[in-house]
């Protein structure tokens, strides 16, 4: 199922009505393509700190699924920039898409503490992100067309 393109807009609606809270619009990417974010990601006010950390990025075809399409690790899917401590990139390769359905799916940041590096009470895994995105077929994909055979092709006796 995919997930309706709804945008929360700082304009009121004619009338003066309140503006409905929403979800943000999903990050549109097409089949065949690779999936390329930049985002800031934080813990606690401050940029994470890798090497106390480790951070894993998963591809999932819903939020709460237990089947993963994808998993990066750093420098394989997931690179950060030691001038921009904040600023992390995660790359899903072109070969990776191909291969899935149009539809909505999840990519989830997960930090686990590394042995003996985080001092403070916490988790050792935690999700910091949760990224919805949508997958689009387009006439440039490698596969423009669904893997569904024609209904005209089909003879039944």
């Amino acid at each position: 199922m995919r997930l309706p393109n709804f945008y929360k807009s700082l304009k009121p609606f004619d009338g003066n009505l309140p503006t409905p809270s929403t979800v943000n619009p999903l990050i549109q990417f097409y089949i065949g393509e690779d999936i390329d974010l930049e985002l800031p990601l934080f813990l606690n006010d401050s940029p994470i700190d890798l090497s106390k950390w480790t951070m894993t990025a998963i591809l999932k075809s819903h939020s709460h699924a237990v089947d993963i399409l994808w998993e990066g690790h750093e420098n394989v899917g997931i690179y950060h920039n030691a001038a921009t401590p904040s600023i992390f990139r995660i790359v899903i390769k072109s070969t990776v898409t191909a291969d899935l359905c149009p539809g909505t799916y999840w990519i989830d940041l997960v930090l686990k503490a590394k042995v003996g590096a985080v001092n403070d009470v916490v988790d050792r895994t935690m999700v910091i992100a949760r990224i919805p995105c949508s997958l689009d077929f387009s006439a440039f994909s490698t596969k423009p067309q669904p893997d569904v055979p024609n209904s005209l092709d089909i003879t039944t006796l």
